[in-house]
């Protein structure tokens, strides 16, 4: 279990990553909290190798009102978002920062709230399903992904 996780999202120049949460790791973890940094931005050229796609999407996370038009790259957009929510839940923190560098990344940490809040939906209704002792030790461990309002 990790107390934070924080994640560069997209887009900044791939070239250029920000010292921002690196120097706050360090910072934290000299003050003895467990803290976990992820480049999320470099999955954009893992999951779009191909120019023009990868063009597409920089296009779409910078952009206001552009939208993907091939369901092909929306499909990969979708499933790269989902893959960074797994991978910031994969260590159990407690808190997950989004280090939002420019306007350029608000589209992508829009994606991932809304991406995080549909899971969180999809746990409460797992928990509706279940015997009350389950309930019980599931919401023991949700408590630490999804804190109850005041505790933020």
């Amino acid at each position: 279990m990790t107390d934070i996780v924080i994640a560069t999202v997209p887009y900044i120049e791939f070239y250029l990553p920000p010292a921002g949460p690196a120097a706050l790791k360090g910072h934290l973890e000299s003050n003895g909290i467990s803290c976990d940094t992820m480049d999320l931005n470099i999955s954009l050229k893992k999951n779009f190798t191909d120019k023009t796609e990868l063009n597409e999407v920089i296009s779409f996370l910078t952009t206001e009102e552009y939208t993907i038009k091939s369901k092909s790259v929306q499909h990969k957009v979708d499933t790269m978002v989902n893959n960074w929510c797994k991978e910031l839940l994969s260590t159990n923190p407690t808190w997950i920062g989004l280090s939002v560098f420019s306007r350029d990344s608000l589209k992508s940490c829009e994606l991932t709230v809304k991406k995080m809040k549909e899971l969180k939906t999809k746990l409460e209704e797992k928990l509706m399903n279940m015997p009350q002792k389950s309930v019980e030790e599931l919401l023991k461990q949700s408590e630490m992904l999804f804190p109850k309002k005041g505790k933020i």
